[in-house]
């Protein structure tokens, strides 16, 4: 670790961190020898900007501390304004950094963010996050246009409207580069119509009111993003499935999946839906027939088969199992929650030194291992996102 960069300097953050606490950053910082404060000083500083979206108070416009640290600078203060990804750099803590600027999966972005993978699957349905690369339906996103997507849906549910957003934006340009900004996405959301459900109450992005005919009291908080999209009834019970299972109704949904494969029964995202809510249900035989199902449309749907091993562990089948997270690691090699799952499999087998290389290849491949210090579970379910 590099020291010299905050030797004799005071630091402090704004906005939420994603590699640590303020207190571990805290620890840091006192260790090489600098200062860790929470309010400016009428003196230098350097302001370590959190990369958990762009840092704006629940109003939509800019922290205080960065308009203060603006004013300091504006009277001749020597105030440095540092990403939290270049921060860790210049402290040669690579590999959180690297992390934070890497390409993720939603299993990863989940971990890291602490949103759910429907909330995720929703965006990139609405047009708000796309993939920058996807192999065998294995999608890898951007951070800072997640984490970006994040803050903006959290302004929104709080009732902040479009408008005050962009401002607020636009105001905090000064600090950040435009490509880490989602102005991009504030237009797509103008360009659509955004519907709030805030506290109960039913409005537009815009804060006007709208009268609900729908009783979705489960839904209070969510953001909904109607986009023009493709009609028909598949499409529609899809989504309800997606509400269903968001609310913790996997048998209501189970069944709406099924309506839909009726009507679609060569779509493999509904097979592996499906065979995802029977998994959570504890369902695995029927998990694996479902899986089955989507890998027959689809022979090369990795997700399918990183699930297909999963379920197959849950029932003690571990020929099958191998057979599943090879099909998984051979179609892409860098697909690291199915290496960490392998891995699982192989120590139980007794292999130990198989095993070793697959969590080897875990760590390799996982940005999201360096910023998550445990696990929620120790089988990775694979979330499908398409819609």
């Amino acid at each position: 670790m590099k020291s010299d960069f905050v030797k004799g300097q005071y630091v402090c953050v704004t906005g939420r961190l994603v590699s640590m606490t303020q207190a571990d950053l805290a620890d840091i910082v006192q260790s090489c020898g600098g200062t860790f404060v929470r309010h400016l000083k009428r003196c230098g500083h350097i302001v370590v900007i959190g990369a958990d979206g762009w840092p704006a108070r629940n109003d939509g416009t800019p922290t205080r501390l960065l308009k203060r640290a603006r004013d300091l600078q504006v009277c001749g203060y020597p105030i440095e304004f540092v990403s939290e990804e270049d921060f860790l750099d210049r402290l040669k803590f690579t590999d959180p950094a690297g992390a934070i600027r890497g390409r993720h999966t939603i299993a990863d972005l989940v971990r890291i963010l602490n949103i759910s993978a429907l909330r995720i699957r929703k965006w990139m349905h609405a047009g708000l996050i796309q993939p920058v690369e996807s192999t065998c339906r294995l999608a890898r996103f951007d951070f800072d246009q997640v984490a970006n997507a994040k803050r903006l849906c959290e302004l929104l549910e709080q009732g902040v409207s479009l408008a005050a957003i962009r401002k607020g934006i636009e105001e905090i340009g000064h600090w950040l580069p435009d490509e880490r900004l989602p102005l991009s996405q504030v237009a797509l959301l103008e360009r659509s119509r955004v519907v709030l459900r805030f506290n109960g109450v039913l409005m537009e992005g815009s804060g006007q009111r709208l009268f609900d005919f729908d009783d979705r009291s489960d839904q209070s908080g969510s953001v909904m993003l109607k986009v023009t999209t493709a009609g028909g009834s598949v499409d529609a019970l899809f989504d309800k499935a997606l509400e269903l299972e968001d609310a913790g109704r996997l048998e209501e949904a189970a069944y709406v999946y099924k309506q839909a494969i009726k009507l679609e029964c060569s779509d493999p995202i509904l097979h592996f839906n499906l065979g995802n809510i029977e998994f959570l249900r504890g369902r695995y035989t029927d998990a694996i027939v479902s899986f089955q199902e989507a890998l027959r449309h689809d022979p090369q749907y990795v997700e399918v088969w990183n699930n297909l091993g999963n379920a197959h562990t849950e029932l003690h089948q571990w020929d099958q199992a191998v057979d599943a997270f090879q099909h998984a690691v051979r179609l892409v090699p860098s697909y690291a929650d199915a290496h960490f799952n392998f891995a699982n499999v192989l120590k139980r087998l007794g292999k130990a030194d198989e095993a070793a290389d697959h969590l080897h290849a875990y760590r390799r491949y996982s940005p999201a291992d360096h910023l998550v210090s445990e696990r929620a579970t120790f089988l990775r379910i694979a979330r499908d996102c398409e819609a």
